[in-house]
């Protein structure tokens, strides 16, 4: 699922916002391909973690579900059955869009004939963009946990100073 946003994100989208991007940090360097290209990159890869954390958030969700609708007998069957479904979730999530631009993205193109910039058509292979998109994902989920691990409980601690002193 997230390697098809991302898939129409890039078609759609990418190219007009990193040259916007491009243009309002290098006005003077405008036709730069190589460099629009990267941030177009680096905007899709963030796009497709944030994705990925929105999923694994309705997988889990979705997986709870399904296993409790199962009624298992036990307490163990129970927790074996949700972890298989919460590995396979998170698996799909995590690793399509890798398995896409590592071995399906170099095999997509547009129409023959047509004189337009081939987005998905990685001329030289796609390890550069299979790197950033790793790169952004591996570090982007270490900061967000790191956050939430940092945040969270200084949020709830705030939160509960409100409410006691605001509200009651």
């Amino acid at each position: 699922m997230s390697s098809m946003t991302v898939k129409v994100y890039k078609h759609f989208v990418k190219i007009d916002w990193a040259e916007y991007i491009y243009i309002k940090i290098f006005p003077q360097d405008y036709h730069n391909i190589w460099m629009i290209s990267l941030i177009g990159d680096l905007l899709s890869s963030i796009l497709s973690l944030v994705i990925i954390f929105l999923l694994n958030a309705v997988g889990a969700k979705g997986a709870r579900v399904l296993t409790k609708m199962e009624h298992h007998r036990t307490q163990e069957e129970f927790d074996k059955s949700y972890s298989l479904k919460i590995f396979c979730v998170y698996f799909f999530n995590h690793y399509t869009i890798l398995f896409y631009i590592a071995f399906f993205q170099q095999l997509v193109h547009d129409h023959p004939g047509e004189n337009i910039y081939h987005l998905d058509s990685c001329r030289g292979g796609c390890n550069y963009q299979l790197s950033i998109q790793l790169s952004v994902i591996m570090v982007g989920k270490q900061i967000i946990k790191k956050l939430k691990q940092a945040l969270l409980p200084k949020l709830i601690k705030w939160f509960k100073w409100w409410f006691k002193v605001w509200v009651i």
